[in-house]
Parts: C-alpha cells; sequence; structure tokens
C-alpha cells in the first residue's frame, strides 16, 4: 500500500515560461565564444606561424574558413548544452516532461503516421515558399542564403551532418521548446495560447532567417498540437527528425532533376498535401491518452484529507 501523492502542475508565469528562450540566446553566445577561444583561435594561430607575411585580409579569409570548416562542431556543442539544460531544468522540479500518467505508448501505427505527417510537411513547407517567395522578392535572397548554409554545411561531412542536423539538433529543440516552454505554457493559460505561444519562440529562435523563421512558425504549431494529442515527448522528437532528415534525402540530385520537372512537380504537390491530409486527419481523430487509475483525482469528502486514502 502507498500514500497517492497528487502530481501538482506546473504554474509558471508567462516570462518564467519564455526564459528558456533567453537560455538558449544565452547558450548560442557562451558556446560561440568557447569555440572561438578554445578552437578557432588556436588553429588560426598555428596557421600564421606558417606564415608570417599574411595580410589582415587573408587572415580574416583563412579565420572565415575556419569556422565554415567547424559548423558542425559548433552545433554539436550548443545543442549538447541544450539537452544539458532541459534535462537538468526538469530534474529541478516536477514535470509532465515524461509524463507517466498517461498511457501514452506508440504502436506502429503511430510512428507510421507521424512518419506521414512530417514528410507531408516538409513537402508542404517548400510548395508554400514556392508560392510566396515569387510574390515577395525580398525572400528570395532569404532562401538562397538558407540555401548555401544547408549545402556548405553537409559538404563538410555529410554522416555528420546527418547526425548533428537530422538527429541530435531535433532532440534538443524539441526538449527545449515542446518540452519546455509548451509544458509550462499550457498550465498558465489555454492549449491554443501555449501552441501558439510556443510556435512562436520556435520561430524566433531560426532568426535571422526570415524564411526559415516563417514556416517553423507553422511547423512548430503542428508539433505542439501532436504532442498534446499524444502526451508524449517522443512524437514531436519523430516528427523533427523525420522532417529534417527528409532534407537531406532530397538533396539527393536524381530526386532534385526527377522534381524540377513537370511530372515530378505535380507529384511533389499530390505526395505534400495528401500526406498532410493523412497525416492530421489521423491525428485529429486519435482521443487523447487516458490517465492511468491510480493517477485520477478523486474529490475529497469535507472532514478527510489526502493521508485517508491509500491506492494499491
Amino acid at each position: 500500500m502507498k500514500k497517492n501523492k497528487k502530481i501538482k502542475p506546473i504554474k509558471k508565469s508567462m516570462s518564467f515560461a519564455i526564459f528558456p528562450m533567453f537560455a538558449y540566446y544565452l547558450m548560442n553566445l557562451a558556446a560561440s565564444f568557447l569555440y572561438v577561444f578554445v578552437v578557432a583561435m588556436p588553429k588560426l594561430t598555428e596557421a600564421v606561424g606558417e606564415n608570417a607575411n599574411i595580410t589582415p585580409e587573408e587572415m580574416m579569409a583563412l579565420y572565415d574558413s575556419i569556422v565554415v570548416d567547424d559548423t558542425m562542431l559548433l552545433l554539436v556543442l550548443l545543442n549538447a548544452m541544450v539537452i544539458t539544460y532541459a534535462v537538468w531544468s526538469f530534474s529541478k522540479r516536477e514535470s509532465v516532461f515524461f509524463d507517466k500518467r498517461y498511457d501514452n505508448k506508440l504502436n506502429a501505427k503511430d510512428i507510421i503516421h507521424l512518419v506521414i505527417l512530417a514528410l507531408g510537411l516538409y513537402f508542404g513547407v517548400n510548395i508554400v515558399i514556392t508560392i510566396i517567395v515569387p510574390l515577395f522578392g525580398g525572400l528570395q535572397s532569404s532562401v538562397t542564403e538558407l540555401n548555401d548554409m544547408v549545402y556548405t554545411m553537409v559538404g563538410t561531412d555529410l554522416v555528420f551532418s546527418v547526425l548533428v542536423i537530422g538527429i541530435l539538433a531535433p532532440v534538443a529543440e524539441e526538449l527545449l521548446i515542446r518540452g519546455l516552454v509548451f509544458n509550462r505554457l499550457r498550465f498558465s493559460g489555454t492549449i491554443p495560447f501555449a501552441v501558439f505561444t510556443s510556435a512562436l519562440v520556435f520561430s524566433m529562435m531560426h532568426l535571422p532567417s526570415i524564411i526559415q523563421s516563417i514556416y517553423t512558425f507553422g511547423v512548430g504549431a503542428v508539433f505542439a498540437w501532436a504532442y498534446y494529442k499524444y502526451e508524449n515527448i517522443l512524437v514531436p522528437v519523430i516528427l523533427h527528425v523525420i522532417y529534417n532528415l527528409a532534407s537531406f534525402v532530397f538533396m539527393i540530385e536524381p530526386l532534385v532533376n526527377f522534381f524540377s520537372t513537370v511530372g515530378g512537380l505535380f507529384v511533389f504537390y499530390a505526395v505534400g498535401v495528401g500526406a498532410i491530409l493523412i497525416g492530421i486527419k489521423y491525428i485529429n481523430k486519435k482521443p487523447r491518452p487516458e490517465i492511468i487509475q491510480k493517477y485520477i483525482e478523486v474529490e475529497i469528502p469535507e472532514g478527510m484529507s489526502e493521508d485517508d486514502f491509500d491506492v494499491e
């Protein structure tokens, strides 16, 4: 026999719920400083020592090349900090991060539909980009910069890039945004408020890329909604990982060439819209998980206390 301990929700203010975003920027700054002084500067010093006649312009170009080559290392450092911060934050207070109150296990059918939805989101985002970019000329430079950045990172080491961008970064961002921000906001207001605000925070994290901040708002809202429906942090992690991995798959030259044709473009649109509809319809119809019996709150009769109740 053991006492039934009531799980208290996280009731935090709006400012405290948004704090992880500022913590993220601080960690980004800390990771950058750590990288510069521990990795980049020693490499630059060594390279300059081998060429005493190097000009300031050449030195800056050399430094830029060092930073580009180490982009993945910098991302690993940042995401490791984010994961550590998220886990530490939840270890300090009771949370619904890995909520055991719900019967929230995933089955094979759930995972298949999550993969379908993630692919649909990837196709859908690219469809929207192809529509809105011609309407707003200023966005083209943002798309070009984003593509150049991705191709540069992938060009350094494909396997390492897949592991970092495709897996490590999604895990870190989901623990931070859906795990911390969304969970705190949902207990400070309504679910729509939490979905909207957490998606906005997720969007702001991807600045200064305008185009990336636009589509991450919509994608982040879907991630938060799916998390709420399943009450399982693995759900947004799976969606995010598949979404990011899809960007690598569709960079393969034969696929790029195929989707550049009229027929390929038609397939791209059809598959994208169909996958989104199938994924969203499935998740929307899926009932939220039930609370396990021993965690159901029972109204305590007047004159009695929680200590008067035991559960098996």
